[in-house]
């Protein structure tokens, strides 16, 4: 009898213990939030955050290796991965209803209406936001994409990443930005159109390297001497368009010596003079150097 009382005791001396500590760690805050709460993973596997103190929605934070550094680019919260992202409910639910809406006539020019025949797609006029690329990103087999004068950002551009056969891609008059290019399928790009953007020029820099980068247009953007630097990435760079820059007889000998094969380059209302144009002309026969 009095065996069982004194485990009854211990018992509830330990259940009292336990009550006690659960109190003093989770019912006053002072438990480690990052040690209680389970990192938030999304579905593909590729972000990842654990959840702050206050129980914020996280910034979900992406690195893309690149070789000899690691570019992040930030996932806005709301968009979901292609394969994830359901279509609007008041819009078109099929990737065939959307190309019939933005580009009337498109399918009928397809051999059999086959999209994967689809390798070129120009969208420039036609009104797109970030939401309509989780469509273009179905088009596995694109390989030119005009995004011209559209609405597009940043974190429209998260969905083209799979778009592997992807060469060249103009994103001219776009509110995109440099944090959004790592984002692009920059291992297969040999075409980019940069004008009229809202790239900052020194965050090129800062971007995944475009091993197979032939044209690059940056006109309207103000190239000076200090952004020379940013294109050291581009190793097979053969035309450069720099129109309105700033860019002076010294940034010119820079540009040249750091990107030899250059086989032309625009220029046109730079800094540059006529005789600094002319030693440049002298040492690079090869280039065509177009000033108007």
């Amino acid at each position: 009898m009095v065996a069982t009382r004194l485990r009854w005791g211990l018992s509830l001396v330990i259940l009292f213990g336990a009550a006690v500590w659960l109190w003093e760690t989770v019912g006053t805050g002072k438990a480690d939030a990052g040690s209680i709460a389970p990192a938030l993973v999304q579905p593909n596997g590729n972000h990842s955050a654990a959840l702050s103190p206050n129980l914020e929605e996280p910034n979900i934070t992406t690195q893309r290796d690149t070789g000899d550094r690691v570019s992040q680019a930030v996932v806005p919260q709301g968009f979901a991965h292609p394969r994830e992202q359901a279509p609007p409910v008041d819009g078109p639910q099929t990737l065939r209803e959307w190309l019939e809406a933005k580009k009337p006539g498109l399918l009928e020019q397809l051999p059999d209406g086959d999209l994967s025949q689809l390798k070129v797609l120009d969208l420039r006029g036609v009104e797109i936001n970030d939401e309509d690329l989780v469509w273009i990103a179905q088009l596995s087999e694109l390989t030119s994409l005009s995004l011209y004068g559209t609405d597009v950002t940043d974190a429209g551009l998260w969905h083209l990443a799979g778009l592997t056969q992807l060469e060249s891609i103009n994103l001219r008059g776009t509110q995109v930005t440099a944090a959004g290019l790592p984002w692009l399928p920059t291992d297969s790009l040999r075409h980019l159109h940069l004008c009229h953007s809202q790239i900052d020029l020194q965050d090129l820099v800062s971007t995944p390297p475009m091993p197979a980068l032939e044209t690059l247009k940056l006109n309207f953007l103000k190239f000076g001497d200090r952004d020379v630097e940013s294109l050291s990435e581009y190793p097979k760079l053969r035309h450069l368009e720099i129109d309105d820059s700033l860019l002076t007889d010294q940034g010119l000998a820079r540009l040249m010596e750091r990107n030899p094969g250059i086989r032309r380059l625009e220029i046109r209302r730079s800094h540059v003079s006529l005789d600094g144009l002319g030693v440049m002309r002298a040492l690079h026969p090869s280039c065509e150097f177009v000033v108007d």
